[in-house]
Order: C-alpha cells, then structure tokens, then sequence
C-alpha cells in the first residue's frame, strides 16, 4: 500500500494547546542533585511538577478513515515534537482489529497545534533523527517483517522513502525497533531476538542507500525504493563492566528494546549510546555500540521502557500516554542530570509472583533512576509514559539540551 501524506496545517487545540476540560495535575518527587561521576547523587527537598495534557487525535483519522490510537515513540525536530501513533497494527505489520494496517506519525508545535500527519504502511515502533539526511527515521515492525522509512518533513511533498533492509531474515531472527544517531551512524536495536539471547547482534548500524533498488523486502509490505544496509553491533552475550551491585559480567539480553544518546552533561554515563533490554530490567552503556568495547551494565530495580535526561532547569519533559491516548508535558524544577523512566512494573523476566498475568498487568508509571545503584523510585503515577523526551530550557546557565528517550 502506497505511502501518503495527510492533512496539513491542522489545528487541534485553541491558544496554548490544551483542549477544554483537561485538568493539570500536580505530584511530588525527591530529586537527585547533580554530583560527580565518583559519587552518588544528593537528595534534594520534595519538588513539585505539573502534568499537562497537550494533544489528543481525537476526531483524526487515517488516509482509510481509522481513527488514530496508541501514541508511542517520539522526537524533537526542528522545534516541533513528532509523535507515532500505532493504530492497533500488530507487532509483525498485521492489521489491526479493525482492518487497518496503517501507523501514523504527526507532526505538533510545542503547545499541541497539529501541523501535519503521514500514514505509513505497518507498525511504527522506534521513531529517531538523523541529522546527515535532516529526516526522521521511523522502524516498523518489531517482531518481524520490518523495514524503515525515512521522512523530510521539510519537504513540500513530504520526502518520504521506504527503505527495506538488505538482510532478510535479519541475523537476530526477529524486527527492529528504537533509532539513535550516534558519532555519526544510525544505531537501530535488534528487538525481539529468537532466540535469546544467542550471541546474535542486540544492535545493528544501518547505512541508507536510497537509490538503491531492495531485493529483501518483506512480502506485504509497501513497496520500497531504497535499502538500508545493516552492519552488525555488539552481541547480546558480549562481556560487560557490572556498574552497580547485582549486574552481571555477561550479558545475556532477551528484550533490546529502548535506545538514545546520554546528554553530555549527564553526571555519569555522559555522552555514551544507551540501551535499554525492558524484559531483562537492565541499561548498557557503551561509546561503541558497533564494535563493543567497554559495555557497562546497569541493574535496575524495575523494569522500564524508555529514559530521558534533564538537561537543564527549566525545560520540559514530554511524555506519549497510550492509555489516555494523548499527548503530556511534565513541567517544575528540574536538575540537571536526572534520569526520568517510563516504568513497566511487571514486564520483566523476573517479575513478582504478586503480578498478574497479561494484559492485567498494572499502567505504567513515571519513574526516576538512580544512576549509581539502579533503583527507580516512584514519581506519579497521573501519567502512564511509553514515550519520552526532554526538550531543555535555555536559561539560568543550563545547557538548553535535548533529551530523547
């Protein structure tokens, strides 16, 4: 099915970008102070947030009229956020429920106004920049059949391409998901490996060719005018640093999932690529994700999806709620250097005998990381996070970063 653009200049919400009767809330949370990377970080008195919600789709639909459900991943572009909408679509590109088999990724201004949608063919999971190109990058299809498309949103016609991977079945067995740039390269993870772990890439390093015709694509797919040739990471079984008490040496990964580049400032872990592996309830931390030298591993306390970094006081986290169907921002005195988690409380290989089975496992929740001990202390459960990232203020001598999850 053809790739196409949709509605353009759309507005969803009036001045400021909430819609009538969304309520702010308001929650509490103790706040680790910046510290130096040899030590651990301080507390700090309770600080209050708000949470906001900013965008809803309600009344949106597809180009085959489905209306748009399940946000998930999102990013920061050119001082507008990108939010992908999964639309009930299957794990492996089958259709939804309902008969649709499409994905949407819309473009908002910061206070929610819609600027433009573009329904792409299958699951979109991980959603990322690559800044070379100036285009998004979505992954389709976690658990098989996947493929990736790029998009321009500069474009007047929308610039987008379907790209398939030059590799099928992909080494891992399974699909992509979670896109990062880093020093220079497009990291995508290797999710779902089958089966895991089997000394097989947990990521992969993906180099675009767009004039180049695939011959892999997955069957009943959209058609795709260029490939992405993958170049393979670590190995989900590759030696590792334990960094906090409980980690292993060897990792043994079974759910690559989550993924984004550690800010600079960040106390410790600064500027490294991170990976999150949800059902193992672990983070690896690595400056090279292609070759894997110095992997560290971090234990947590809790299994959790994706992370995102206060990089400066004043600055905003914005948050996908797939159970409310909208959009948040979480706003209050942030620190520099605090990790904010979307909490899975019972998604994890060794979760409490106390959780139910699936799908009544409990919302997720927003979560903070201790990023000495790996222990993920409760901050509101008002917003149920998938999606997350930290757009930075730019005052009182902060660095005004940006921080994706």
């Amino acid at each position: 099915m053809p790739v196409r653009i949709t509605r353009t200049s759309a507005v969803k919400f009036g001045a400021g970008g909430l819609a009538a009767g969304f309520a702010v809330m308001q929650f509490g949370v103790i706040s680790p102070a910046t510290a130096s990377p040899k030590a651990p970080p301080s507390t700090s008195p309770a600080a209050t947030y708000q949470v906001t919600p900013v965008f809803s789709p309600t009344g949106l639909k597809t180009d085959q009229g489905y209306p748009l459900t399940k946000p998930d991943d999102l990013v920061w572009f050119d001082s507008h956020l990108f939010v992908a909408f999964q639309n009930g679509v299957t794990a492996t590109g089958g259709p939804a429920s309902n008969g649709n088999n499409e994905s949407s990724v819309v473009e908002l201004t910061s206070t929610g106004h819609l600027v433009r949608q573009w329904d792409l063919t299958s699951k979109v999971d991980g959603l990322g920049v690559d800044p070379a190109i100036h285009s998004l990058v979505a992954t389709v299809d976690e658990d098989g059949n996947s493929s990736l498309y790029t998009i321009d949103p500069s474009s007047p016609d929308g610039g987008f391409t379907h790209y398939c991977y030059n590799l099928n079945p992909l080494p891992h067995g399974a699909g992509t998901d979670s896109v990062a740039y880093y020093q220079g390269r497009l990291i995508i993870t290797a999710s779902a490996p089958s089966p895991s772990p089997a000394n097989v890439p947990a990521v992969y390093a993906a180099t675009l060719e767009p004039g180049v015709h695939p011959t892999n694509c997955p069957s009943g797919g959209a058609p795709a005018s260029g490939t992405a040739v993958l170049t393979n990471g670590f190995s989900d079984t590759a030696p590792a640093i334990p960094a906090d008490k409980g980690a292993p040496s060897t990792l043994a990964l079974t759910d690559p999932d989550s993924s984004m580049v550690v800010p600079s400032s960040v106390p410790r872990f600064g500027g490294s690529f991170l990976l999150d592996s949800q059902g193992d309830a672990q983070q690896v931390y690595t400056r090279d994700p292609v070759g894997g030298a110095g992997l560290s591993v971090l234990q947590l306390s809790q299994s959790v999806d994706n992370t995102a970094f206060a990089t400066s006081r004043n600055g905003t986290l914005y948050v996908t709620d797939p159970t409310a169907n909208r959009v948040d921002r979480v706003t209050g005195p942030f620190q520099p250097g605090q990790a904010f988690v979307a909490v899975t409380p019972c998604d994890n290989n060794n979760a409490p005998s106390t959780c139910p089975a699936p799908p009544a496992w409990p919302a997720n929740y927003l979560g903070q990381l201790n990023l000495w001990t790996g222990q993920v202390s409760n901050v509101s459960t008002a917003v149920n996070p998938v999606g997350m990232i930290f757009v930075g203020g730019r005052s009182g001598g902060d660095d005004g970063g940006l921080s994706e999850g």
